[in-house]
């Protein structure tokens, strides 16, 4: 936080200024620029203590200054002193196919015998810019052959840049807990109706409600209009590798939620719960719910 202080003083006063510690760095901010019009932007906040130490209040700066905030998390918000909150919109199908189609040809529209497989690429993206751009560029030149099976593979496997991005929204989640639910919930309840879910969050030690806001909040997943969970499929996907990456033998994951996977698994006898109940406590409780039937055989 200091080098940020220092960062900010320098950038608006043109100069070096030594700052000792944080707090000393707010009595300068305040001190120096309190008579200065400024323009801040504060970028990707993830702490509500950056907040207050780079622009706590709007008396720190002068009449006519302007402080931008943006985050992943939209509670720290609820923190600040600002009079108006915008949430970005994904784009449209029509400004993402454009944005792609500037990496992927040099121009706004695709060649008409790649349009289908250009729109597939923007379908599967869901409006996220990054994901356009990078995969614009990577298919560059490409043929037709190798844009089908760069499809595929993007639906199995997340381009590395686009995951090591988005991993950052899971690395930020504030406990191990919310972590291990966020897993659960990309690996097996998307699309779930939100009670469902919670009851068997719930049933495995969970706080639900505290979950859902967390991720909520955080942009991970979204309640849709008939209160099941959605999550984009590159979230759902950066989840999934996350999990593949702890273990590459299915019999030795935390989750399994690949039928081929499972098969493999049960038919060579090789079943490990990865839980902190076992199966005899945790299978009844899910099947009292009503959410799991298992047959006597």
């Amino acid at each position: 936080m200091v080098a940020l202080q220092k960062k900010l003083l320098k950038g608006t006063l043109r100069k070096n200024i030594e700052v000792s510690c944080v707090d000393h760095g707010i009595q300068l901010i305040k001190q120096r620029l309190q008579s200065k019009r400024v323009l801040i932007v504060l970028d990707d906040v993830d702490h509500v203590g950056q907040i207050y130490s780079l622009a706590g209040g709007r008396h720190w700066f002068g009449p006519g200054s302007r402080i931008i905030i943006t985050t992943r998390d939209q509670h720290l918000l609820n923190f600040s002193t600002g009079d108006v909150k915008h949430e970005v919109k994904c784009m449209t199908k029509s400004e993402s196919l454009q944005l792609f189609c500037r990496h992927a040809f040099q121009n706004h529209y695709p060649p008409e015998d790649f349009v289908e497989l250009s729109e597939s690429f923007v379908t599967y993206a869901e409006g996220l810019p990054l994901a356009l751009v990078v995969w614009g560029s990577m298919l560059y030149k490409r043929s037709m052959v190798e844009w089908r099976s760069a499809l595929e593979e993007l639906k199995q496997i997340p381009h590395d840049s686009i995951l090591e991005k988005l991993i950052i929204s899971y690395n930020g989640l504030p406990d191990h807990t919310i972590k291990e639910a966020f897993l659960d919930i990309v690996c097996f309840f998307e699309g779930w109706d939100k009670e469902d879910a919670s009851k068997v969050l719930s049933s495995c030690g969970f706080f639900a409600e505290i979950v859902f806001n967390v991720l909520i909040d955080k942009c991970l997943v979204t309640i849709n209009e008939s209160n099941r969970l959605s999550v984009q499929n590159l979230i759902r996907d950066m989840g999934r590798e996350i999990v593949l990456r702890v273990c590459k033998d299915p019999a030795e994951r935390s989750r399994l939620w690949l039928p081929e996977d499972i098969r493999d698994v049960l038919t060579g006898h090789k079943v490990t719960i990865h839980s902190t109940l076992t199966p005899e406590i945790y299978f009844p409780k899910i099947r009292k719910q009503g959410l799991l039937k298992i047959p006597k055989h």
